[in-house]
């Protein structure tokens, strides 16, 4: 059996959609037999095959660097998915696994399960028609949606199977999509994170706290609009450090700058292991996620690192991701997101105790959900595709 990965990133490169399509590679290459075998193919700063194993290979093709411009991304996404068509001309797949939080990629991997006859299994992190409505206002949003609506319909009705990792989101597709196969395994605690030595403060609270934020530094974020605030009102007490990337760094880093703000440090992107020292080093750890319509129902991957820590958690969030932290994770300090009276009010009701969330942990073990997902995907009968 071969198997492509799609993504927009894969190991040793940063972020949730790496994570992600790794867990899945992992995951059949654990629970298949000897004769599966994967490709994972991914944008990249690089242009290399890299020969992992001898049953995984990563396919990168070199992109133009990327940029805040709507129009130029959709460019450069363009520019990927010709030269992915070219890459795998010749290449036979039996399934088509596309994990990603892009239509795009969606539609590309629809596009190639097309053409050679495989089986589409989409696993998706949010909507994107709902993205495009927020973004982008007046008879533009209207009509960039109805596009995104019929692509995303198109490479759905496609797909054998839709993974929804956010459960909010399942009312909708199923209303949207009834004749479609839906699933729901959601995001996983890293190993990395569990059973760490981390500090609690009992008793004796250091005169300033230390904050850390590690994560993406984009739109749905929007750290400018509350950081800068946030940091002046309590530079006597805390210190912010921000570790990351997006396309909202510079907003946030001239924010910071225009305020005079001396208390927030911006520190560079760095892969999950290098993490680990700067977790220990935080008092509290912190999350924000603005509250635009398409982010109340997504569930961030972030809160099940953190919450896999111990350490307190400092969120600004809504909707899906507030109720799945007041059902599941302990000691959150909830937040209106953007308000910083709020957030203060939050600030002082937050135990400064690491809490070892055993049962949280358990619960999101990444090797239950491996299997789940190996089972679920091996089960489907590729034959039939290839017959039909």
């Amino acid at each position: 059996m071969k198997i492509l990965i799609l993504s927009s990133r894969y190991p040793p490169d940063i972020g949730t959609a790496g994570f992600r399509a790794k867990i899945y590679a992992d995951a059949l290459l654990k629970y298949g037999d000897e004769k599966l075998n994967i490709d994972v193919l991914i944008p990249s700063d690089i242009a290399q095959a890299i020969e992992t194993n001898s049953r995984l290979t990563v396919l990168r093709i070199k992109t133009p660097p990327n940029k805040r411009s709507f129009l130029y991304r959709l460019y450069i996404f363009f520019y990927f998915a010709i030269n992915a068509l070219i890459t795998v001309r010749s290449k036979q797949y039996d399934m088509i696994i596309v994990t990603s939080g892009r239509l795009g990629s969606a539609v590309l991997g629809a596009v190639i399960a097309d053409i050679k006859s495989a089986i589409l299994y989409l696993d998706l992190r949010e909507s994107a028609p709902d993205n495009i409505k927020d973004i982008f206002k007046g008879w533009q949003g209207s009509l960039l949606r109805k596009i995104f609506s019929s692509l995303e319909g198109w490479a759905v009705h496609k797909a054998k199977t839709i993974n929804l990792i956010s459960p909010a989101f399942l009312a909708e597709y199923q209303n949207n999509y009834p004749n479609c196969t839906f699933t729901c395994y959601t995001h996983a605690v890293n190993p990395l994170f569990m059973n760490l030595n981390m500090p609690a403060y009992d008793q004796i609270m250091p005169k300033r706290l230390k904050i850390y934020y590690a994560g993406t530094i984009g739109y749905a974020q929007q750290l400018h609009l509350i950081l800068p605030e946030l940091a002046q009102r309590t530079a006597h007490t805390l210190d912010f450090y921000v570790i990351g990337n997006g396309n909202n760094v510079a907003l946030l880093r001239n924010a910071l700058i225009k305020n005079k703000i001396h208390n927030v440090t911006l520190l560079p992107e760095i892969p999950r292991a290098e993490l680990i020292p700067h977790y220990q080093n935080a008092d509290i750890l912190f999350l924000h996620i603005y509250p635009y319509p398409f982010t109340a129902k997504v569930l961030p991957s972030k809160l099940f690192e953190y919450a896999a820590i111990g350490k307190p958690i400092w969120a600004g969030i809504m909707g899906f991701a507030q109720q799945f932290v007041e059902k599941e994770i302990s000691n959150c300090a909830i937040f209106k997101p953007g308000d910083v009276d709020d957030a203060l009010l939050a600030l002082s009701k937050l135990s400064l105790k690491s809490i070892p969330r055993t049962e949280f942990n358990e619960k999101f073990n990444q090797e239950s959900l491996m299997k789940n997902l190996a089972h679920e995907i091996l089960s489907l009968d590729y034959a039939e595709n290839k017959s039909s």
